[in-house]
This record gives structure tokens, C-alpha cells and sequence, in this order.
């Protein structure tokens, strides 16, 4: 983290709340979202992910967030179905 500029966030916040609220101040969401114990802090500032995967911790890997991902890439919605079970 050295050199590098995080945006902190109180701890009242959820990590998907502190992601969105990353992504509307700087218009991208965070590469990481760090437990600082007394705040999240989310970042770095100024450094757009290369690809959208790379945000992705596979444990936090939820099917609203694979859904979030593959609208963001233009992949979804299908159009004439194709849904996800």
C-alpha cells in the first residue's frame, strides 16, 4: 500500500455498500476492499482494475455479483432467455 491513496469508510457500512459508494465518488469500483479493523478502507484511488475479474475475491463470488459482472461486460441479460437457475 505503500505510495498508494485508499478512500476509508466506516465500518457501519457493508462491503457492497462501500463499493458502490467507491464507485460513485471515483466512477469504477475498487480493486480491493480492505478490513483496516476500525474502517474499510477501499482503493487504490487512481487505479482502474485491468479487467473486471480482478475484483472479484472468490469467495465474495455470489450469483448477484456474477449477474453484476456479466452486465457490465454486455454479457446479460440474454436476450430470448438463457436464464440462471
Amino acid at each position: 500500500m505503500s505510495g498508494e491513496h485508499w478512500q476509508g469508510y466506516t465500518k457501519e457500512a457493508e462491503i457492497d455498500q462501500v463499493r458502490g459508494l467507491f464507485a460513485q465518488r471515483f466512477g469504477y469500483e475498487p480493486a480491493k476492499v480492505l478490513d483496516a479493523k476500525s474502517v474499510w478502507l477501499a482503493g487504490p484511488i487512481g487505479e482502474k482494475p485491468k479487467n473486471l475479474l480482478s475484483r472479484v475475491v472468490p469467495h465474495e463470488m455470489t450469483k448477484g455479483r456474477a449477474l453484476e459482472i456479466l452486465g457490465q461486460l454486455g454479457l446479460w441479460p440474454i436476450e430470448g432467455g438463457g436464464g440462471i437457475e
